[in-house]
């Protein structure tokens, strides 16, 4: 080794890539359901892989392999639902410079060490899928990046900028992306990236206006402080920080005991992850990571958009996800930053929008961005249910019924929602083909009051459907309104009709007049005129029009003149009132009075009562 400072610094500096790429060719031969060193089925079998200078530039190649209708291999740089494409487990990808590798079980393509320049490749398909070799595909490899197969994404020359604050603390110097308050500036450090160089200021700001693209470490007073992405023509600031108009990703490695593959989350908890340190994180886009010791990892200059981020851990094998990264902001394990979503649709698998109880229906979920572009493969959304007495919703949006009625299903993720309904059905659903409506009293109600209605449902045999799944609405909701109970609120006087649907049976249903009256309107009194010839008697009949269903009704009658008596003079509920009018010895004329009936609150009526007396003469001759 040469002894300048030049070459000595060149030198230290090349041992540690080598390191680094060392590390990073051992941890993906590490990640068995990725990388397998099976020799693929074929005539032409590969060759053990060259050796490669550790110290030469080497990049990074990964995709996802499938088959389609025809049989044919097809390649894709991120996970991909469109029809007709099956995953290709055990594919195995040979490269022109002998190495190669095999898909996993979602046909996951990684490797490692893969040197620089153009590169050919052919493919194999697994050999329990028995078919020829298929197809060959050449791609460029980059230094430090990751070139996607199927994609002519990749890295790209030029020069970014880098910018920062640094200060004094009792662990040593630390590097913020703004000012901080309360922290000794670190004054007159010596900052270093990517072969540019300058000292902090008088408040710890330092500017390194010119640094290549690509991963350079961040070296201030010669310690080590962590890895930073130059994007050409963008400016990183920190080390934990976006670029305005690029973005972040961060979040943990961990393994769930409920999953036997690798995943990222937002945060690590006990009872559910098992933190991975060393797992290697990459983006679609170039960009890697390694989590440390408590499954950490961050991923600077991120392109905004839809992006699939693989992560693979010794010994746990590989997985990949789709998220969604926003100009300057961090997208936190795979959730979607608050503002990337506009809207979220939600239907069941092929339309279907039932579900039996004891069963499962997965759902379908599409997310859209707000200007309408759709995040396809997105699937990371919070789930709800309306109603989990009826159904329960699990993370993936699989939906199990367990009691019959409707439910609704939400979906929320980067600030929009979306929602479905569906029907819980009993098990070996039948149909409906009679619904009749069946009140808890009459159909006339007084406002401010309810009434509960039944819907029975019954089958071609006459049974009853007990639980069946109904829907109930009244026609004009200004004068009553239903829950979907069958609670219906007399809201104000006048008529309309109450509606039960039986759902799933093509518009089935019943209808029921309704009359809405007002609150002191319950009391009816027959006839409201009386008209006696002398002495004699009549009869009042005193109803209830809700029949008791709104509370008894209590009420006195009471006339005005001594010569006619009301009895009984009180009751409650329906009765009747016998009226005798007893002229006595009161001269010849008509007589008129009045009958008061009053119920309180619920009503009061008055009888028009007239008594006519004949004068008789008797000649005598």
């Amino acid at each position: 080794m040469l002894r300048n400072a030049a070459t000595g610094s060149l030198g230290s500096r090349s041992l540690a890539i080598g390191l680094a790429l060392g590390l990073l060719g051992c941890l993906l031969a590490a990640c068995a359901p990725i990388l397998n060193d099976t020799q693929p089925p074929d005539d032409d079998p590969p060759v053990a892989p060259d050796a490669v200078d550790e110290l030469a530039p080497v990049g990074r190649v990964v995709g996802f392999v499938y088959t389609d209708t025809e049989a044919c291999v097809t390649l894709r740089p991120r996970p991909s639902t469109e029809p007709g494409l099956t995953p290709a487990p055990g594919a195995a990808l040979l490269l022109d410079t002998g190495g190669y590798a095999r898909t996993n079980e979602g046909g996951l393509l990684a490797m490692g060490h893969v040197p620089v320049g153009q590169r050919t490749a052919r493919i194999w398909l697994g050999p329990d899928m028995g078919m020829a070799p298929s197809a060959a595909t050449s791609f460029e490899v980059r230094w430090r990046q990751t070139t996607c197969l199927g994609s002519s994404e990749g890295g790209s020359g030029g020069r970014g900028a880098a910018v920062g604050w640094a200060y004094e603390s009792p662990e040593g110097t630390l590097l913020s992306p703004c000012p901080r308050f309360g922290l000794r500036p670190r004054v007159g450090a010596r900052v270093s990236l990517g072969g540019a160089e300058c000292e902090t200021n008088e408040v710890g700001y330092y500017l390194l206006p010119s640094v290549r693209d690509g991963t350079h470490m961040l070296r201030v007073g010669g310690d080590a402080m962590g890895e930073v992405i130059v994007a050409p023509g963008q400016t990183a600031c920190g080390v934990d920080a976006a670029p305005d108009s690029w973005a972040a990703a961060a979040g943990h490695a961990g393994l769930a005991y409920d999953a036997p593959m690798p995943y990222v989350s937002v945060e690590p908890t006990i009872q559910t992850v098992m933190a991975l340190p060393g797992a290697l994180l990459s983006l679609d886009t170039g960009q890697q990571a390694l989590a440390d010791e408590r499954g950490e990892y961050t991923l600077y200059g991120v392109e905004p958009g839809l992006r699939t981020l693989t992560i693979a851990a010794p010994g746990y094998g590989g997985a990949a996800l789709v998220l969604i990264t926003l100009p300057g902001a961090v997208t936190r394990g795979s959730e979607a930053p608050a503002g990337s979503i506009g809207r979220i649709d939600l239907s069941g698998a092929e339309g279907v929008g039932f579900v039996e109880v004891g069963e499962v229906l997965p759902l379908r979920k599409l997310a859209f961005s707000p200007s309408g572009e759709r995040w396809e493969g997105f699937s990371s959304f919070e789930w709800s249910v309306s109603d989990t007495s009826r159904a329960t919703v699990d993370r993936h949006g699989r939906v199990t019924g367990r009691a019959m009625g409707p439910v609704t299903v939400r979906a929320t993720a980067g600030g929009a929602e979306g929602s479905v309904n569906l029907l819980v059905e009993p098990k070996g659903f039948q149909d409906a083909v009679t619904v009749e409506i069946v009140l808890d009293g009459p159909a006339t109600l007084s406002e401010g009051s309810t009434r509960t209605a039944l819907a029975q449902v019954r089958d071609a045999g006459g049974r009853v459907l007990p639980g069946y799944p109904v829907e109930f609405r009244c026609e004009d909701r200004s004068v009553a309104e239903v829950t979907s109970k069958g609670i219906v609120a007399g809201l104000r006087e006048g008529s309309t009709v109450l509606v039960a649907e039986a759902l799933r049976t093509g518009g089935l249903s019943a209808r029921a007049p309704l009359t809405v009256i007002p609150a002191d309107d319950r009391l009816r009194v027959e006839p409201l005129e009386l008209r006696f010839e002398g002495a004699g008697q009549g009869l009042l009949a005193i109803t209830d029009i809700t029949a008791g269903a709104e509370g008894m009704m209590d009420w006195t009658a009471a006339a005005t003149e001594p010569w006619l008596i009301a009895s009984p003079p009180h009751g409650v509920g329906d009765g009747e009132v016998t009226v005798t009018a007893a002229p006595g010895d009161l001269p010849p004329g008509v007589y008129t009075t009045l009958i008061e009936v009053d119920a309180g609150a619920h009503g009061r009526r008055v009888v028009f009562v007239e008594m006519s007396i004949q004068r008789i003469d008797v000649i005598i001759e």
